[in-house]
């Protein structure tokens, strides 16, 4: 069974205070290889598209996948297009679906695509072990409202040590500003 180790809200900030306001929920699942996979707040048996990302773009993947998947931008689905096989946005694999260069042009589009969605809102929740952590500052070509959530604090008990392993820290005056 795969784990789950980051998921992003996607939808709009709330007008008078901090949060979103959430209606659809794309997990990144890992085991084998990462997977992208859209769901809903509700939660049920319905999943949506499943999208296997690069190891070197996921949150550009990702970001491509709320476009294609979420939004439904017209330009983004027109460009995808010509690349997609028999299953259109239902299963891709990005590392197959073009090459690099022109995954490349696909987000640097995206992005400029983004940025007419003045709504939008995405809260990344990043678990220690994801294949994101390392792509964080890609975030920073990116104009729509966000919030990264990282984990501080960590405590898991492993077979292998039979012991608890704890990293960080829970002292939160030293994260509040």
């Amino acid at each position: 069974m795969a784990a789950y180790t980051a998921y992003l809200l996607i939808g709009g900030a709330h007008q008078n205070q901090d949060g979103i306001i959430a209606d659809k929920m794309v997990y990144l699942s890992e085991n084998g290889r990462p997977a992208l996979v859209l769901d809903t707040p509700k939660g049920g048996d319905e999943r949506g598209p499943v999208w296997i990302p690069t190891l070197e773009d996921p949150i550009e993947d990702a970001l491509l996948y709320v476009s294609a998947c979420i939004l439904e931008d017209e330009e983004i689905l027109k460009s995808l297009a010509k690349h997609f096989g028999k299953e259109g946005v239902l299963y891709v694999e990005m590392h197959e679906l073009c090459s690099e260069e022109e995954r490349k042009i696909l987000y640097r589009l995206n992005r400029e695509r983004l940025k007419e969605y003045e709504s939008l809102k995405v809260v990344f929740t990043i678990l220690q072990g994801s294949v994101f952590r390392k792509n964080i500052p890609v975030l920073k070509n990116y104009e729509f409202d966000m919030e990264v959530c990282l984990s501080i604090y960590e405590r898991f008990h492993s077979p292998w040590r039979e012991e608890a392993v704890i990293t960080g820290d829970l002292d939160i005056d030293k994260y509040i500003g």
